[in-house]
């Protein structure tokens, strides 16, 4: 996920998986996952779909903020949407 263009909203859903999958926040295999979370989080807290866009993407957020949550408190699949 670091070396790619990988969207945003790809990289939220493999933290979500992998936390899913009992991986710790901080795992190695999460790790390029967060720093393109990081990368284009936005002050307002919404995040950026790819590099090359301007806009703030609704369903990366969505998922950006579903994986910083389970991160801190677990998975939980009750809480998806």
């Amino acid at each position: 996920v670091r070396e790619t263009g990988t969207s945003t909203d790809v990289a939220a859903q493999l933290v979500r998986i992998g936390l899913l999958r009992g991986w710790a926040s901080e795992d190695d295999g999460l790790h390029g996952a967060w720093e393109r979370i990081a990368s284009r989080t936005q002050e307002s807290g919404g995040v950026l779909y790819r590099d090359d866009s301007e806009d703030v993407n609704t369903w990366a957020t969505i998922f950006m903020v579903q994986a910083r949550r389970w991160s801190r408190i677990g998975a939980d699949i009750t809480w998806l949407a």
